[in-house]
């Protein structure tokens, strides 16, 4: 999943029409810069990769299979189809949804970038850059590479100097997850060693790429998360169907019981189960199954009428 997404990232960044969208920023053009970056076909380029329907198919396969083991052990018959009609189209539909999504912010990643270009008073040429190397990264992260470039640039000896030992460090600095190109830094700016422009480059493209795979991680885990859940339950319905499971089980929320717990509220919220094509309430609104945020951990249980125990 996490390699789809960086798959995604680098095709879109390769048919952006760069010098279109330097005269657009030039102008000041929104809809020049719109087809510059191909909005318009933005879907249809970011499908080509194909890589999302094909995890989101792999991950439902695998989980499915899984809750059928799950039940045989239990001493319940079922089979598991993973190529169901309703398994097909979850695939389909969920890449799809996943693309919108990305689809939908980089408009406004773009307009983070312009603002950010124009308060370093960057040209349009060096903003044109940027929104083609950023566009694929959310908008709270788009300008955190050009802050660093300047900070970089400028020789702030103070901000790099606590990357080495500081754990209280603000998120921009935390994201430089690399250990040994936070010490480079580090270690550059508390010597005084050369920061010439084309190692600045060279370290401003490694941290974006610390980005876009940080970002990889978030959706690889929420989206797996998200199929290993449809399809335990989809097996589940399948065996209610055969006649393997009785028309009245009832799905609950199970939550992730550590020091990163989010959703400790939920079963309570949704007290004596659902039925399985019922939606759970969550904080974050109405969802079929986990995950209701990025990064939500949760999964789902089988309870049965009149028994105690969860499956």
């Amino acid at each position: 999943m996490g390699a789809a997404f960086v798959e995604m990232a680098v095709l879109y960044e390769g048919v952006i029409d760069l010098e279109a969208l330097e005269r657009a920023l030039r102008a000041g053009s929104w809809p020049d810069i719109e087809s510059a970056m191909k909005f318009g076909q933005m879907d249809d380029i970011l499908a080509r990769a194909g890589g999302f329907t094909s995890a989101f198919s792999q991950v439902v396969a695998r989980a499915g299979q899984a809750g059928q083991e799950i039940m045989l052990a239990a001493g319940i018959s079922a089979q598991f189809n993973a190529v169901s009609p309703n398994a097909v189209f979850f695939a389909s539909q969920k890449s799809s949804e996943l693309i919108r999504g990305i689809t939908a912010e980089a408009r406004d990643t773009i307009r983070e970038i312009i603002a950010t270009g124009q308060r370093l008073g960057l040209p349009t040429n060096v903003q044109a850059g940027a929104i083609r190397d950023y566009i694929t990264l959310p908008r709270g992260w788009a300008s955190a590479p050009m802050n660093m470039a300047r900070e970089l640039e400028t020789g702030d000896r103070a901000v790099f100097r606590r990357l080495l030992a500081d754990p209280s460090l603000p998120p921009r600095e935390r994201r430089l997850q690399e250990r040994a190109l936070r010490l480079e830094i580090a270690e550059r700016y508390a010597t005084g060693a050369n920061t010439d422009p084309a190692w600045i480059r060279s370290t401003t493209a490694q941290y974006k790429g610390n980005l876009l795979n940080r970002r990889a991680q978030t959706i690889a885990r929420t989206e797996t998360v998200r199929a290993a859940n449809w399809a335990v339950k989809e097996g589940w319905t399948q065996a209610v169907a055969s006649g393997a499971l009785p028309s009245d089980v009832k799905k609950v929320w199970l939550v992730t019981s550590d020091d990163r717990l989010q959703h400790e509220m939920v079963p309570g919220m949704n007290a004596g189960g659902r039925r399985l094509d019922e939606l759970f309430e969550t904080p974050e609104g109405p969802v079929q199954e986990p995950p209701s945020r990025p990064n939500c951990r949760c999964g789902i249980g089988l309870i049965f009428p009149g028994l105690s125990g969860t499956l």
